[in-house]
């Protein structure tokens, strides 16, 4: 179980093609400075700041250790969404 506040719009699926299940996981995106100031983004593209990509990376690791099956990710186009489900394509080896 992923225990942290940063739950998001990366979409992390995990399945086996002859499994019966697939199960999906929703992680939010790391913090931005915009989310600090509880300023709305919307489609603004606003980066993740230095705490954000501390969150990004302790998330990837906690689904690297929770679910070493996990197969695919799919994210938003905004960069605070790549940035974050890059830092768990790294440890997956997902990167294309």
């Amino acid at each position: 179980m992923i225990k942290f506040t940063l739950i998001a719009l990366c979409i992390f699926s995990h399945s086996n093609a002859f499994a019966a299940k697939t199960t999906f996981l929703l992680i939010r995106h790391g913090e931005t400075n915009w989310n600090a100031e509880k300023r709305w983004q919307g489609q603004a593209d606003i980066p993740l700041n230095k705490k954000g990509r501390t969150q990004a990376k302790r998330v990837a690791k906690e689904l690297f250790s929770e679910h070493p099956d996990l197969a695919a990710i799919y994210s938003s186009d905004l960069s605070r969404a790549l940035d974050t489900s890059k830092e768990t394509a790294r440890l997956f080896n997902l990167l294309s």
